[in-house]
């Protein structure tokens, strides 16, 4: 089974829809999931973004409920639509 395949069993749905569900996500919730994406926590995020940790915390709580998911699939999902985007050239 190919990466793509193993995505899509898991999330429900193709990396491409991953993509279009975090378009819905303002420019600061984003760079807070990218954070996350990258291996920082809260508390690295909060120090590279030049924010409080309790703000941090606080984006990445309304980033997750404003897409009904949980903030760990909120990252799975950042991670999927990451790879859609290697996968057609950087093409959003």
């Amino acid at each position: 089974m190919n990466t793509e395949n193993k995505v899509r069993r898991v999330l429900k749905y193709p990396p491409r829809e991953a993509h279009s569900q975090l378009t819905r996500l303002t420019e600061r919730e984003l760079e807070v999931v990218e954070c996350a994406v990258e291996g920082l926590d809260a508390f690295e995020t909060a120090d590279q973004l030049g924010i409080t940790v309790e703000w941090a915390f606080t984006i990445r709580r309304n980033a997750a409920q404003k897409l009904g998911v949980t903030y760990e699939r909120l990252i799975f999902l950042a991670v999927c639509a990451r790879f859609y985007e290697g996968e057609n050239g950087g093409e959003k």
